[in-house]
């Protein structure tokens, strides 16, 4: 069960107690809000019912005070009495800075503690949230739709507004059912994916709080209903978590023999098993047991085969110990009939093929190798216990001549690293080539964290071993036609655990003539590999598969790819009409790789030969590369790349997936065969018109409208023109007919909204192309002499700091001529944002700037030579244009911020004139 809770590191009974004893007496009914002094200590700042001021020192640190306060507002101890919920924020600063109003319960409620926290739970407002919440799980369940535009995925819905938080409340349900339920220590550890150490160290934290003697047994039975529907949201996918026993296995199969000794007649149960499915009618489809899958592959001669199509092994150790915990639990079953369901195991064995018993694993490959590496695991513990294993389980793992008959009988594609890793594990190699394999992984893992025998008994290893081989479960279902690769594609095209990646593959698979897939199998694998897969590996994630970028690019090529087609045709309307949605877009793709696969191929068939294959990878190998270099930034700030000269333009739409179809199409228009750019200052300049207005969206319109449908629009245009200048793009930003009910931003509405806030992102992009305008002359065409903007790692830094110490506010208080603080703390907020209290600085020097004075800050910013030799911090006053040089400012201001702010806003408007 994945569930986010919250170590909070401090027990909520005493919590609570420790309020009740020393703060509440104290405040008696009185409102209160929190406040720190000029020594970073909180106080309670109060009236007292006579009206004179009251105050209570409070001795938590920053930290504690937090858990204490989320605690007490989450379970209703503490009440928020005034909250403009308009603005709220994610964190509390809100309230330690005594923006919040609150008053405590205790002696507005003459009930107990629990009885305070079951009515607030209860409450009218609370029922509301909480309904709001589950509302809010149910359709994020059922959409299916996709979105990576970064401007949307900042309209996220917050839920629980009033400081509700939701890891709080995981945390205090799953508690609470442990004491309704009364869960074993090991039974509560599996349930939230916990060392059981962990587990109860967690569990500590919101022990003795809350006692349910003090409920009725409807009051007991609501709290209950309320927590299931909360962490599971149905009863049913309840009892399917935690409806599980722990008791004891009750029988120990060991002899006097001077080893113990495996004596559990597999091979004789399992042909019962058999005769019993085999009297049933035959079907298509049919349930049989890991052991009888087993069964057949060393008595019928029965063979497995993993298609090339199929991706490699991807389950992790989380994945493999939830199998091996549900496995386990239903092996200590007293009654003896717990199963384990694994699905549904889809195999193809058409009735043409010469040889009978192979069948090809369509679907389940990824448990089946799961539930062999388990096998080998108990198997190898069983070894090492000096325990001799029943004959059959030692049959079908034992190493004959450097063989193994589930590694025979399972063929996997060759030139795969997991082939290599699945042969090596169960011929136990003592050297294997990629010990760091998720298969040797996971092997490891099950050893050390699961068979060990200070977690697992002789007595449930043996049960175990039985459990695993007669009560776990396939429904086997076999094709006996030759469309295996459709059956994959319509089984696995909604599937979220199957990447994009490998329906790609598929599609060009099944157009591949049969015998050329056969006798070229390794070829073909590693051509794609080396051509698509590798284009969207991740290095920063350990060389995974990049599945957003894979989605991105599919979306761009649809487009994009809609430029060159005839208005006529019937893909183009298609595309036209098409819905933002991974699967439709998907479906589209494949349209266009098939349509380009037909093209090539002259055979009867419709399947192209070896050379044809060649073409087609390379065609989409192509188009990855020009979507990288518009898009990646490691790609285009390559200086071996062509796009490079670029760069600083591409940056701006970092994230900005709407335009990339745009970008793609125009980038290509002045691209040779070779892939140079030509008349690289042109096409700056008609790239820039994007920048331009990409800009002024994000400022004026910053979390507005969506511009897809827009710039679709213009893609359109732009596709159809005979030539694309800067002119021609400009005309179709400021044609209504183009941008529909989107207004382009003046120069003055611009210019005014430069003023007020503006959002990391913007301030990245605005803050880069002043500073390369002015290092180029006040150009931005590309000269023998023109310098990039070399912060790669960049982040805001806020000159006035976000957080003010006692010298800065000193400062500000003699820069604002008042002693008033409320004052400063208003020109604060004012200011903290604005372009003027900016800078771009690598990661290193930001994190220790952190609220030092200007004079210690500027130490830090000059040790980066990427800080002090950039215009942004040395100033510029050239040909009328002059920017603040910091270098020179022994303290920073307000009144600095806003001066700066006027001079960049100068500066920006000559830039971005249209």
């Amino acid at each position: 069960m994945e569930l986010d809770i919250w170590k909070i590191g401090t027990n909520v009974g005493s919590m609570i107690k420790e309020w009740k004893n020393m703060v509440f007496p104290d405040l008696k009914s009185n409102i209160f809000s929190i406040v720190k002094d000029s020594k970073d200590k909180y106080f309670l700042k109060y009236n007292k019912n006579h009206g004179e001021p009251g105050s209570y020192t409070l001795l938590w640190s920053d930290t504690k005070l937090r858990q204490n306060i989320i605690s007490m507002v989450n379970l209703g101890i503490l009440e928020i009495v005034d909250f403009n919920k308009d603005n709220w924020i994610s964190d509390y600063e809100m309230i330690l800075n005594g923006n919040i109003q609150l008053k405590t319960k205790f002696f507005l409620d003459s009930n107990p503690t629990s009885k305070i926290i079951y009515n607030h739970l209860f409450s009218e407002m609370m029922q509301e949230e909480f309904n709001c919440y589950f509302q809010y799980k149910k359709e994020q369940k059922s959409n299916s739709k996709n979105d990576d535009d970064e401007t949307q995925k900042e309209n996220h819905e917050y839920f629980f507004k009033s400081f509700k938080d939701i890891t709080f409340y995981n945390s205090f349900f799953v508690c609470l059912l442990k004491d309704i339920y009364k869960f074993s220590n090991q039974k509560f550890s599996i349930l939230i994916e916990e060392k059981p150490a962990d587990a109860n160290k967690f569990y500590k934290y919101y022990d003795g709080f809350f006692d349910l003697q003090e409920f009725s047994p409807q009051e007991q039975n609501n709290l209950e209903e309320l927590a299931v529907s909360f962490l599971f949201a149905s009863r049913k996918e309840f009892d399917r978590v935690t409806g599980m026993k722990t008791t004891k296995n009750k029988r120990i199969k060991a002899d006097n023999d001077p080893h113990k000794k495996q004596f559990l007649e597999l091979e004789d149960n399992i042909r019962e098993d058999f005769k019993k499915a085999n009297s049933r009618k035959e079907m298509l489809s049919e349930i049989r047991t890991f052991g009888e899958i087993l069964f057949d592959i060393k008595n019928r001669n029965h063979s497995y085969k993993i298609p090339i199509y199929q991706r490699d092994y991807k389950w992790n150790e989380e994945m493999i110990e939830k199998l091996f915990d549900d496995i386990f639990t239903g092996s200590n079953d007293d009654q003896g009939k717990k199963i384990h369901y694994m699905g549904t195991l889809l195999v193809n064995r058409p009735r043409t093929n010469d040889n009978s018993n192979l069948s090809k694993v369509v679907d389940g490959q990824q448990r089946l190798t799961s539930l062999i590496i388990i096998l080998k695991a108990i198997h190898a513990e069983i070894i090492d216990r000096d325990i001799i294993p029943d004959p059959f389980i030692h049959e079908i793992m034992n190493t004959k001549n450097y063989r193994n008959l589930i590694e025979m009988s399972f063929e996997r594609i060759s030139g795969n690293p997991d082939t290599e890793a699945f042969k090596e594990l169960l011929t136990n190699a003592e050297n294997p080539k990629n010990p760091y394999s998720q298969i040797w992984k996971n092997y490891g893992f099950l050893l050390e964290q699961k068979l060990d025998s200070e977690l697992c008994s002789d007595e449930e290893l043996f049960n175990l071993t039985e459990f695993i081989l007669r009560r776990v479960l396939f429904t086997i279902t076999t094709d006996y036609s030759e469309n295996e690769f459709e059956i994959f594609e319509n089984m696995n095209t909604k599937k979220v655990e199957l990447e994009t990646i490998e329906l790609i593959k598929n599609i060009i698979m099944m157009q591949i003539q049969d015998k050329v897939l056969e006798e070229n199998e390794a070829n073909i694998n590693l051509h794609f590999d080396t051509k698509i897969l590798k284009e969207f590996r991740d290095t920063e994630t350990k060389n995974q598969v990049n599945s957003t970028k894979i989605n991105n690019f599919i979306a761009a090529f649809v487009n994009y790819y809609q430029c060159f087609l005839d208005e006529n045709d019937k893909l183009y309307k298609t595309i036209q009409t098409a819905a933002n949605n991974k699967n439709e877009l998907y479906s589209i793709f494949k349209e266009i790789v098939i349509f380009k696969i037909k093209e090539k191929t002259n055979s009867r068939d419709g399947k192209i030969n070896l050379d044809e294959y060649n073409e087609i990878i390379n065609f989409l190998n192509e188009h990855i590369l020009l979507f990288k270099s518009v898009t990646d930034r490691k790609y285009y700030q390559n200086t071996n790349n062509s796009t490079h000269i670029l760069s600083d333009i591409l940056i701006n739409f970092e994230g900005r997936t709407i335009y990339t179809p745009l970008i793609m199409f125009i980038v290509q228009k002045y691209m040779n065969s070779y892939k140079e750019i030509l008349n690289h200052n042109e096409l700056r300049r008609v790239l820039f018109v994007i920048e331009n207005y990409e800009n002024r969206f994000q400022v004026v319109l910053y979390r507005g409208q969506s511009l897809t449908n827009t710039m679709n629009k213009v893609l359109e245009k732009v596709a159809k023109a005979r030539k694309i200048n800067d002119a021609f793009l400009k005309e179709q930003f400021m044609s209504s007919e183009t941008m529909n009910k989107i207004i382009t931003p003046s120069n003055e509405q611009f210019k005014a909204d430069l003023k007020t806030k503006i959002s990391d992102k913007t301030l990245k992009n605005l803050i880069r192309r002043v500073d390369f305008w002015l290092a180029n002359g006040c150009s931005l065409n590309l000269n023998p002499t023109h310098e990039w903007f070399k912060v790669l790692r960049e982040t805001r830094e806020h000159i006035i700091p976000q957080k003010l110490n006692d010298e800065w506010i000193e400062i500000l208080k003699r820069n604002l001529k008042t002693n008033d603080i409320n004052a400063v703390n208003k020109k604060h907020a004012e200011t903290l944002e604005i372009l003027g209290n900016g800078l771009l600085i690598n990661h290193s020097p930001n994190a220790a700037a952190k609220n030092n004075v200007f004079k210690i800050k500027k130490q830090l910013y000059e040790s980066d030579p990427n800080i002090k030799d950039y215009y942004q911090y040395k100033g510029y006053d050239q040909n009328e244009v002059f920017l603040m040089d910091l270098s020179k400012k022994e303290e920073f201001n307000f009144d600095d911020a806003e001066n700066r702010t006027k001079q960049l806003i100068e500066i920006i408007m000559k830039i971005y004139d249209i």
